[in-house]
């Protein structure tokens, strides 16, 4: 049961393996995200998913959708959104891509290169790197950006750069990733584990130093973020802050107004404040609120009827908000004038102090005798929304504010008061800083426990921009006041050069062009390894193997290497010939191959050296003739000899049963051949009178065949003479003319015989004195050959034509003839022995095969060569070359 479940619970527990590296590769790689949004010149888990479906199949895929499922899930929670059933469709849908682009990847891999691969060709690590990386991301990001697109989590106007974004990110991750999971996993291990230290902690070195660059880079522009928000910030708080002093230093004019008047009626107050409401500020409202004592009451509200406002009263509102008459109180602070009044009307003759917000400020303004702010409230005339302070400034009968409470109480006269909208003071800040650029938030924390938020901008803020941003706080007329103010994406995305970037994807993708040259360079040592060592034991198998004895001497002339052979035909084991000096089995070896003078010492080319027939030494003492080449090697560091050793024991004993041959043959054929064709050379001259013409007839064949044989038999002697270097030629220098005229003459009756016209044409030299050294008797036995062979070859009536021409230092002599030509398959062995176009031949033409090949080694022996051109039907031309001696 065990041993079934086991592959199955392997299988799982690298799906579940997958998911997890899937899942922190991704949050790995956000750590290098570019504020202000998530993205990443590298996402290495299509790397990591691409080399797992490689390696281990496609159930592997599994382990991609759910790794990809919960990154991209916790990445959405992340930045904001609510965990939900969207959260998870759209996370499913980029997985799906991820699946998808590692299938399509994968397959086409195996396709291509096909899988497991050892990837060490160019081919295949391009295929690999450029379908495995580019393609594939291509679809993982095409799947992914449609789907926060059509989910609406990106608008469509960024669909361009998200999918640049996710393409460069999953195709770089691909190039770095995968080739690091190749080497922690893939087969074979002799190769892929060696790479670990050659290209694994290369690629690793390199990116963490890329990844450390664009760390200083990144707080760089982090940096700057700050400055530049810092910057604006300070300008958007004391745009604020100074707003607020600017409503109370407008209070303080109208403050003069009623110390210095007594009697201020509605046009002086309207009249006034004209001035002071205009251009653009958040004071929605101006009012004198005067103090009105019980005993004053009457008159106060019949002087504010007389002055035009019909039905005037003091009123203050219940418990429903709806005014009401105010009830009989030691004193009152009623809204005397207000302006603009059409819209603030409703406001006249309420009792300030009968709401216990208002009354707090006016407390607070007359306790201190300077201006006081409410907290913040609900104003009637402005939307439920809005929120607004009141500032109310303290107005006293004498110039300066009494020092004492009592007196302040008892001088008192009113409040001149500001009713400002935080909302509209907001709005003129962003007249100048963009809502597209900034989020501003204003809170009053006076009420340390409960803060009021006064003003909020609508634009979501994401974590990252939340990081940035920047908070102060203030206080104004008894009132603390906390700003804060947060960068929107926008705004973070135009003060970043670039520079970081740049700096990642550029170095990122210069790490993974490492990491393919390096695959590269380690492949290809291995195979060169794998090939030398295959090279190695093939070469050591034939070295062994071969029948012939090798050694291998060094320059200090001791034995490195022996194949069996040596050892055999030295009759010594391997260990007793390494390292034995070379002089113990070949005696002359280190006179005549180290130390000769030879021209190839001073050559530094790996050649043949020598070759020559020496005695060898064998272990038991005995001689062994040996044949001995030896070639000379340059190596780096230095030079070693190869040597060749034949024994030629044998070859010596057929030798001498050779020469015991041509010896009998010499004297025990040659001399009955003699006296037979001279007995029928005088039987047919008529020696014998009146012998029947039939029997002369068959005396004359018999004559003719016995000539023949003569001729074989002084041909066989000859080739054997000249192939075993017995036949001594006896050179001399000779005119080239005088050769030419010697072999028409010797030739002239032969070409009689068969009808043939023999033709001299020595124009080329004739004028000239031309000197060759040749053996005359065997120059002429040449020309014989070819001229008896065209003659042979031509037709009736034809024509063979003798020439010679001068090429560089030679001296080119040419018989042509005009006859049948050669055939095809006769003329690579036309130079061998007894060798005839057709068996036939030696019949009709009178030959016996030998002629071209005896020809080829005297002129070879004489320092020339030989050669012929044919066509069929149209004749032949035989050459041969021989050496100018002296030209004149």
């Amino acid at each position: 049961m065990f041993s079934v479940l086991s592959p199955r619970f392997l299988q799982v527990s690298r799906v579940f393996l997958l998911a997890i590296a899937y899942v922190l590769a991704g949050r790995l790689a956000l750590l290098l995200a570019i504020p202000p949004g998530f993205a990443t010149a590298i996402f290495p888990p299509l790397g990591i998913s691409l080399a797992a479906v490689l390696l281990w199949g496609n159930p592997m895929l599994l382990g991609v959708f759910i790794g990809s499922v919960i990154l991209n899930a916790s990445m959405s929670v992340s930045g904001g959104a609510p965990f939900g059933l969207s959260v998870i469709s759209v996370s499913a849908e980029i997985a799906l891509g991820s699946c998808l682009a590692t299938w399509a990847g994968s397959s086409l891999v195996k396709k291509t290169i096909g899988f497991p691969n050892e990837l060490i060709d160019e081919w295949s690590i391009f295929l690999f790197f450029a379908l495995g990386g580019p393609v594939a991301s291509s679809i993982s990001a095409s799947v992914g950006v449609a789907a926060l697109c059509l989910n609406g989590v990106i608008p469509f106007s960024h669909t361009l750069y998200s999918w640049l974004t996710w393409w460069t990110g999953d195709a770089i991750g691909v190039l770095i990733a995968a080739p690091i999971i190749f080497i922690l996993f893939a087969q074979p291990r002799t190769l892929w584990g060696s790479r670990l230290k050659t290209v694994g902690i290369p690629l690793i070195a390199s990116c963490a130093l890329i990844v450390s660059i664009f760390v200083s880079a990144s707080h760089n522009d982090q940096q700057k973020i700050e400055r530049a928000l810092q910057e604006n910030a300070k300008e958007i708080a004391d745009q604020l802050f100074t707003g607020f002093s600017r409503h109370i230093d407008a209070l303080i004019p109208l403050k003069g107004l009623y110390v210095a008047s007594d009697n201020v009626t509605a046009e002086d107050f309207r009249l006034f404040t004209a001035e002071l409401l205009s251009g653009e500020n958040a004071v929605t409202a101006l009012a004198w609120n005067q103090k009105v004592l019980a005993s004053e009451r009457k008159d106060f509200e019949q002087k504010l009827i007389t002055e035009g406002f019909k039905n005037f009263a003091i009123t203050e509102g219940n418990t429903s908000g709806q005014a009401r008459l105010a009830p009989e109180s030691e004193h009152y602070v009623v809204v005397t004038y207000i302006e603009p009044y059409s819209k603030n009307s409703y406001a006249q003759g309420f009792n300030v102090e009968s709401e216990a917000v208002r009354s707090k400020a006016l407390g607070f303004a007359n306790k201190t005798g300077s201006p006081s702010m409410t907290a913040p409230i609900h104003l009637l005339q402005a939307n439920a929304q809005d929120l607004s302070y009141i500032i109310y400034l303290p107005v006293y009968k004498t110039l300066d504010v009494p020092k004492s409470p009592a007196m302040r109480d008892q001088l008192l006269r009113g409040y001149v008061t500001a009713l400002v909208k935080v909302s509209r003071q907001l709005e003129i800040i962003h007249h100048k800083y963009s809502k597209a650029d900034f989020v501003i938030r204003l809170d009053d924390i006076t009420d340390g426990d409960a803060p009021i938020n006064l003003y909020q901008d609508s634009a979501s803020v994401s974590p990252i921009a939340q990081s940035y941003a920047w908070t102060t706080q203030q206080n104004i007329a008894g009132r603390s006041l906390r700003l804060s103010v947060t960068p929107t994406e926008k705004y973070m995305a135009k003060q970043l050069s670039g520079q970081s970037w740049y700096v990642l994807v550029g170095g990122l993708l210069f790490c993974s062009l490492l990491g393919g040259f390096l695959l590269l360079v380690t492949g290809r040592t291995q195979y060169i390894s794998s090939l030398v060592e295959w090279r190695t034991r093939e070469l050591e198998s034939i070295l062994d193997g071969a029948v012939e004895a090798i050694l291998v001497i060094n320059d200090s002339g001791c034995v490195e290497r022996a194949n069996p052979a040596a050892c055999r035909l030295f009759k010594l084991s391997a260990q007793q010939l390494l390292g034995c000096s070379a002089e113990v089995i070949i005696p002359i070896f280190h006179d005549f191959f180290i130390e000769s003078d030879a021209p190839a010492l001073s050559n530094n080319d790996s050649s043949i050296w020598k070759s020559l027939e020496t005695i060898g030494v064998a272990k038991d003492g005995s001689k062994v003739p040996i044949e001995i080449g030896v070639s000379k090697i340059n190596l780096p560091d230095r030079r070693v000899y190869s040597c060749f050793i034949h024994d030629i024991a044998a070859r010596q004993k057929v030798d001498n049963l050779k020469s015991e041959f041509v010896s009998t043959v010499s004297h025990e054929l040659r001399t009955p051949l003699t006296s037979i064709t001279g007995a029928l050379g005088l039987l047919v001259g008529g020696a014998i009178p009146q012998i029947p013409n039939k029997a002369i007839d068959l005396l004359v064949i018999a004559k003719n065949n016995a000539e023949r044989l003569g001729r074989l038999v002084n041909d066989i002697l000859d080739i054997e003479k000249l192939e075993f270097g017995k036949l001594q030629l006896d050179i001399t220098d000779c005119d080239a003319n005088d050769l030419m005229r010697q072999a028409i003459d010797q030739n002239t009756g032969y070409a009689v015989k068969y009808g043939v016209h023999l033709a001299l044409d020595n124009q080329a030299i004739a004028n000239k004195r031309i000197l060759v050294l040749v053996d005359v008797d065997r120059f002429l036995q040449v020309m014989s050959n070819l001229i008896s062979n065209a003659i042979k070859y031509s037709h009736m009536g034809g024509t063979v034509i003798v020439s010679a021409k001068l090429s560089g230092s030679d001296i080119i002599f040419s018989v042509e003839d005009f006859g049948v030509g050669i055939p095809e398959e006769f003329r690579k062995k036309i130079f061998q022995k007894f060798a005839q176009a057709d068996s036939s031949d030696t019949r009709k033409r009178d030959g016996t095969g030998l002629g071209l090949s005896i020809s080829r080694v005297i002129v070879e022996r004489m320092g020339g060569s030989i050669g012929y051109t044919t066509e069929i039907d149209k004749g032949s031309v035989f050459f041969f070359s021989i050496p100018v001696e002296k030209l004149s």
